[in-house]
């Protein structure tokens, strides 16, 4: 979704993962309204209801998809996984009375069926225990006791749709959403996506923190994505509780604000705050968000009538630009968020320059291994020549080391600009302020909003940025080129005979 969306209408999008409009079929179109009205995002490509893991999702594409050429022409890629099911006891309580019905109609079987018959024949009571028992209870399990070697079916099933997508869609860069469960699905997918460099941004609403069940190896393939995925925490929300933060108790946390720590528990205990006050205001100056495999940004969240609307962003509040309103207490959440959107941007000009399609091309044709995560190790098939291999890899090495080039003379020309531009106002200053002295008129200058801190300053932050950026994404890519080559010459070592045919 390379138009510009507000953080307030990628909630609105986030929404269309749940069927509250009514159900959503192949070919419709997804709509949200914005300041310009309503928008279409994109059409319905496939719906996701699988029964036997509880996996729920949509597929939308920028354009509609009726022959097998459109696939390549499809530029854009949403992937809207849905969230866990409600706990409806007015459905449950429906449920139970026409069981009791039938089983009275049947003389010879007056108890309920099994679970197993139940879940055959109750769509809600089967989507309820495979969100529920299978999967949350599985995660949260996974989450206190950091098992790596054991996730749901569901979380496989969702990372297997997002790779199978990505093939169907050679052209095209992908955004991810997810709510609850749905965020939790975002989080594995991104760990186990085997071309990372074409997931454009991602965003997780209100969902755990599954970070400590990823083996080392999917916590770093997330890395790739890590500063465009933006994970939005409500301190409010219960079902965030875990794995998202640690408490100024924690000794972790202590290590890092030292004695002020000790100071606001006192603060705290000065004041003889209940119980609620008190937890508030720990959970808005005590605690800090935990490693996570995207961006966590605090939300500075109100508190809803309930649970069920505090879990549904019901206490998001936003500003004049849609932005959510952050606490910036523990962290400095406003920055944390500006620089996930600029490296979403600064992802967008590169793929315009080509670059991401370079390193995703070099990934999908040349990595000797690609792992899915426990016990889903696989290997490309391709038969290729050794040197016809790390020909092709300079290449492209040379190719991207000159995007790099581009982008930093683009810098250091805004830079430039901007200076020249304020050496040009000081020079009209001494030409035309004669009667003043050097110091009033710029003082005059400064009282108006005109100073080298206004004109040169912003340019000379953004431009320290992104250099920060650009550096990041250049030491990746050396960072996969270099092991591409040690796993060419692994092999070659491995099998010197037949040097000249590697299996990769």
């Amino acid at each position: 979704m390379s138009r510009s969306f507000t953080e307030k209408e990628h909630t609105d999008i986030s929404l269309k993962q749940y069927d509250d409009e009514g159900k959503k079929y192949v070919g419709d179109p997804i709509k949200i309204d914005t300041e310009s009205g309503n928008v279409v995002i994109g059409y319905v490509h496939e719906v996701i209801d699988d029964k036997s893991t509880g996996l729920q999702a949509y597929v939308v594409t920028d354009r509609k998809v009726q022959t097998p050429e459109d696939f390549g022409k499809v530029k854009e890629v949403l992937v809207l996984y849905q969230g866990s099911v409600g706990l409806d006891l007015g459905k449950l309580d429906a449920e139970m009375r026409a069981e009791f019905y039938r089983s009275q109609d049947d003389e010879t079987n007056l108890t309920f069926r099994s679970k197993e018959e139940k879940q055959a024949q109750n769509e809600y009571t089967t989507a309820l225990l495979k969100d529920w028992w299978e999967t949350n209870k599985k995660t949260i399990d996974n989450i206190y006791w950091k098992k790596t070697d054991n996730p749901p079916k569901q979380f496989l099933e969702g990372a297997e749709l997002l790779n199978k997508s990505m093939k169907q869609f050679p052209n095209a860069t992908f955004d991810l959403s997810g709510h609850s469960l749905g965020g939790m699905l975002v989080q594995f997918a991104i760990a186990c996506a085997l071309v990372p460099e074409r997931i454009r941004s991602a965003r997780s609403y209100s969902a755990p923190n599954i970070y400590n069940t990823l083996t080392d190896a999917m916590k770093e393939n997330a890395q790739l994505v890590s500063n465009r995925f933006i994970m939005f925490y409500d301190r409010f929300d219960l079902v965030q509780t875990y794995g998202n933060v640690e408490y100024i108790g924690d000794e972790a946390f202590k290590s890092k604000f030292g004695s002020r720590v000790d100071d606001l528990i006192q603060e705290m205990a000065d004041h003889d705050m209940v119980d609620g006050e008190l937890s508030q205001l720990i959970s808005k100056y005590g605690q800090r968000p935990l490693p996570a495999v995207g961006k966590m940004v605090m939300i500075d969240s109100l508190k809803a009538k309930n649970i069920v609307k505090q879990h549904l962003w019901g206490g998001y509040q936003y500003d004049e630009k849609g932005m959510p309103l952050l606490l910036n207490t523990t962290q400095d959440d406003t920055s944390i968020l500006m620089c996930a959107l600029l490296a979403i941007q600064r992802y967008d000009q590169m793929w315009q320059k080509g670059l991401y399609q370079k390193l995703a091309h070099i990934r999908e044709s040349y990595s000797t291994e690609f792992r899915l995560g426990p016990d889903m190790a696989q290997a490309t098939g391709i038969y290729i020549d050794a040197e016809q291999a790390l020909t092709v890899l300079n290449g492209a090495q040379a190719s991207v080391t000159a995007v790099f080039h581009d982008f930093r003379a683009d810098l250091n020309r805004a830079l430039s600009e901007a200076e020249t531009l304020w050496a040009d106002i000081e020079s009209k200053v001494y030409q035309t302020a004669q009667h003043l002295s050097i110091m009033e008129a710029f003082a005059i200058l400064a009282s108006e909003g005109i100073s080298e801190a206004t004109i040169v300053g912003p340019v000379r932050e953004r431009v320290a940025r992104e250099e920060s950026l650009i550096a990041e994404y250049e030491q990746a890519y050396k960072n996969l080129a270099q092991n591409i080559k040690t796993g060419i010459k692994d092999l070659v070592s491995r099998d010197r005979e037949s040097a000249h045919l590697i299996e990769f």
